[in-house]
């Protein structure tokens, strides 16, 4: 719908992206946050890392954030290359 209001794909991109990183941003403050109420636990099932561990913490994220793009861009290609005309006509 947006393309056929005028928006760029690139536009398009940007928008489903954005929406995916910012989900991605919360889940990621409301993780940190259930690590710091629950650290004695986390430190009982890690062996000779802390629960702070800035190497451990950096892997996660950058996994997650990797995980979160790759999701994020299948679908948002799939609408970034959609014919305006034809989903209006379909819908």
């Amino acid at each position: 719908m947006r393309v056929a209001l005028g928006a760029t794909q690139g536009n398009v991109l940007r928008m489903i992206l954005g929406e995916a990183l910012v989900l991605l941003g919360l889940g990621m403050a409301l993780g940190a946050i259930g690590l710091f109420f629950t650290t004695r636990f986390v430190t009982t099932m890690l062996y000779n890392v802390s629960a702070f561990d800035p190497a451990t913490l950096g892997l996660v994220a950058g996994t997650l954030l990797v995980v979160t793009l790759l999701a994020a861009l299948v679908p948002a290609l799939r609408a970034a290359m959609l014919d305006p005309v034809e989903t209006l006509r379909a819908e």
